[in-house]
């Protein structure tokens, strides 16, 4: 992503796989999806518009840039949609060229589950809130190092990332100092505080999530175990494919168009798109690989462990595996 127009590309096709996101909204039969999509959050609408728009940066600055169409929540939907809401603490960041990544500690997990320590990843994007027209920043959020915010998460994680990177749902986030809430800003903008303490931040979060819980899609299952037999039971397919030539391409995974051989696990024929480490298979090679898949619908296959591609001599160990 080099400019904000490659951006919206990617938020235009997520919802997404994630997690291998995983995350709901996915065309299981396109490609580019699967491949370029970071999985930001579901608030982001599948129709990004061409239109161009001038916003205001944290900075004061005006940026012109494509605008994204962002669905309007309220704060208890925005909690209700997150996989994890918490009290963090900020203990530093980074910035690259095309996004922030924000360190925290976990101070207190009002709902969901979520590691001692996570990072949140912003990307700076134009966005439209739909219905209000209001147009903001999204992905711009500045977190003083030291301070604690009430934060309302989704997970983006995958079979292709090393740990799990978290999205602000909304851009929602509350500012906490000395049990008292300072602020609370979703869409970009400082709203009127619905909690004015920890107290009536936790009955708040748990009637959100009691009220406007939102069932998400599934992700896609893997595993980071290097050992075969978890692997196989990871997978719900384990196939014999050819690769084809290359699909699609990007920084940490290539999509192939494949021909299924032989079924070891699983029930499935004809050509599929594989989803796989980058530089792991040679075109017009068979492999026999660990495979899981959005839905049984979907044609995209995605490796369901980085260590899940086998040599087709491998076969009768396998195979004894997959009986198991």
């Amino acid at each position: 992503m080099k400019n904000s127009k490659t951006f919206l590309l990617l938020v235009a096709i997520i919802l997404a796989f994630s997690s291998c996101t995983g995350n709901s909204g996915i065309e299981n039969n396109t490609m580019s999806e699967i491949i370029l999509s970071t999985s930001e959050n579901e608030l982001i609408d599948s129709n990004a518009s061409d239109e161009e728009i001038i916003v205001v940066d944290s900075a004061g600055e005006e940026v012109t840039a494509s605008s994204a169409i962002v669905i309007n929540y309220s704060l208890p939907e925005l909690i209700g949609l997150s996989d994890s809401t918490v009290l963090a603490k900020c203990v530093g960041y980074e910035k690259s060229e095309d996004y922030t990544k924000t360190f925290f500690e976990t101070q207190e997990i009002f709902s969901g589950k979520i590691t001692d320590k996570f990072t949140v990843y912003q990307y700076p994007t134009a966005c439209v809130i739909e219905e209000t027209g209001i147009e903001y920043m999204s992905g711009n959020n500045e977190f003083i190092n030291g301070s604690s915010y009430i934060l309302a998460l989704e997970e983006d994680s995958s079979v292709f990332y090393e740990e799990s990177k978290f999205l602000l749902l909304g851009d929602f986030y509350a500012l906490i100092n000395d049990n008292s809430v300072d602020n609370i800003s979703y869409y970009g903008i400082k709203q009127e505080k619905v909690f004015n303490d920890l107290s009536e931040a936790r009955e708040f979060i748990t009637n959100s999530k009691d009220n406007f819980f939102i069932r998400k899609d599934e992700k896609v299952p893997f595993t980071r175990s290097e050992n075969t037999e978890d692997i196989i039971s990871t997978a719900d397919y384990v196939l014999e494919v050819e690769i084809i030539d290359i699909s699609n391409d990007s920084e940490d995974r290539t999509s192939y168009n494949a021909v299924i051989t032989d079924c070891l696990k699983g029930k499935s024929e004809g050509e599929i798109f594989a989803v796989l480490p980058k530089n792991s298979v040679s075109i017009g090679n068979k492999y026999i690989i660990a495979f899981n898949r959005v839905n049984k619908d979907s044609l995209v296959y995605v490796i369901s462990s980085l260590k899940g591609i086998y040599d087709s001599s491998d076969r009768e160990t396998l195979a004894e595996l997959c009986v198991k």
